[in-house]
């Protein structure tokens, strides 16, 4: 778990949620540090002490059905792990990536706390600038300027061809019975964060 006592905030960061990106945005300016590894860095990792009961959330997300690509791409591209297609991928992984929501939504009902910030991955600077602790800061502006300046840039797993089916259109990897299964293994995902059921058409 990655907090900040100054300003009482906990900010939970899923993995492939621009993560890094959005960290490197408030990290130090709100003076965040994890519970977990060297306080320099965020960790993905959800955990709780009772401490810490009347902080704000902050958390990140993604559309399970782009987050589950995502995840069958840096699995097989970084990771090297015998996933030749997607459909392979997602029949062993129907939760997949998708297992820090889950620890969020069961860490919320069981001590009866509500995420105050969700930050989307599709709607991510104007929900960051909701917040306003970041509106206000110069610093984080600058650092969200930088990188809507850059934004343009592709990384090397969105520059792979479709030919080679590794492609960052999402939609292009499913039929129904695939997001029947993302779907129905997330759904309580889906409805906590209002991703639609058909958003993978």
């Amino acid at each position: 778990m990655n907090v900040s006592d100054k300003h009482k905030l906990i900010f939970i960061a899923p993995a492939r949620t621009a993560s890094r990106s959005i960290s490197h945005i408030f990290w130090k300016e709100l003076e965040f540090k994890s519970l977990v590894n060297d306080s320099s860095r965020f960790t993905h990792e959800v955990s709780y002490e009772e401490k810490y009961h009347d902080y704000e959330i902050i958390t990140l997300t993604r559309n399970p059905y782009s987050k589950q690509v995502s995840a069958w791409q840096m699995e097989y591209w970084n990771h090297e792990k015998d996933y030749e297609s997607f459909e392979n991928y997602l029949r062993c992984n129907g939760v997949g990536y998708m297992y820090t929501e889950h620890g969020i939504l069961n860490l919320c009902k069981t001590l009866n706390k509500k995420i105050n910030y969700i930050v989307k991955y599709e709607n991510m600077i104007n929900d960051l600038l909701k917040i306003d602790l970041i509106k206000n800061n110069q610093d984080c502006l600058n650092k969200i300027n930088f990188l809507l300046e850059n934004n343009s840039k592709s990384s090397k797993i969105e520059r792979l061809t479709e030919e080679n089916g590794r492609f960052s259109n999402y939609k292009i990897h499913y039929t129904q019975e695939l997001a029947d299964i993302v779907f129905y293994e997330n759904e309580l995902v889906f409805k906590a964060f209002d991703y639609d059921k058909d958003s993978w058409k």
